[in-house]
């Protein structure tokens, strides 16, 4: 998976363009894609906005985390 080949390095999977996708098929891609590489994926429509704000915190607690870490 794509977690053992980056180690412990934070990962944010998005999936983005969901607005284009049939009712139910977004949830179905992001659970496939969470499968594949053992991160569940955010999904986001930049479009019409969807999840933007949830994807901008998530990030920057990814680089606040980072700041936190012991360095290596």
């Amino acid at each position: 998976t794509v977690r053992r080949l980056l180690g412990e390095k934070p990962i944010i999977t998005v999936l983005n363009k969901v607005d284009t996708l049939p009712g139910g098929e977004a949830e179905e891609t992001a659970a496939k894609l969470a499968g594949l590489t053992g991160v569940k994926p955010i999904p986001v429509s930049a479009l019409n906005g969807f999840n933007l704000d949830y994807l901008k915190k998530a990030v920057l607690e990814e680089l606040t985390a980072g700041r936190r870490r012991p360095s290596q």
